[in-house]
């Protein structure tokens, strides 16, 4: 069982864009308040070290995602974790109206059972069935389903 450790989310602003960037799990007590102030006209927000979320973590994600979006602020996410493309693909609502930049994506390799994920191009909507083992040099398969795994994508996936 791997452990998870205390979100954190840090903001900063450059020129009319803001970076926001969370990291370990997202829970009750992650705060986005800091991201929400007033300024930037576009926010990106980098996801690759979010681990888990809670229930009420996604609650408080979601009502962030659409803050955002009724203060007319463009979204985009940028390394959407294999934790948070879960969260996602079960509540549409978590997504919000945000563009998706890099996603990560689930990998198995059963040569030296090392699993790991992996970023995948900017705009993809597919991941390779297989990909090369950083550890041993093996064999990796992509460790869900295609068409479930980028079903979060929805419209952006279509275009």
């Amino acid at each position: 069982m791997t452990s998870s450790t205390a979100s954190q989310v840090t903001v900063s602003d450059e020129g009319e864009g803001r970076l926001v960037t969370v990291r370990g799990a997202i829970t009750e007590a992650t705060d986005f308040t800091a991201a929400l102030s007033a300024g930037p006209k576009r926010v990106t927000v980098e996801l690759s070290g979010v681990d888990r979320v809670n229930s009420f973590g996604v609650r408080g994600w979601i009502r962030f995602v659409k803050a955002l979006s009724d203060a007319g602020v463009a979204c985009t996410l940028d390394g959407v974790s294999v934790a948070m493309v879960r969260q996602m693909n079960m509540i549409p609502q978590a997504r919000g109206g945000a563009a998706v930049r890099t996603i990560y994506a689930p990998y198995y390799c059963e040569q030296c059972d090392d699993e790991r994920a992996l970023t995948l191009a900017a705009g993809a909507t597919s991941a390779p069935e297989q990909a090369t083992c950083p550890s041993c040099g093996g064999v990796m398969e992509f460790d869900d389903v295609q068409a479930t795994y980028f079903a979060f994508l929805g419209e952006q996936r279509a275009s």
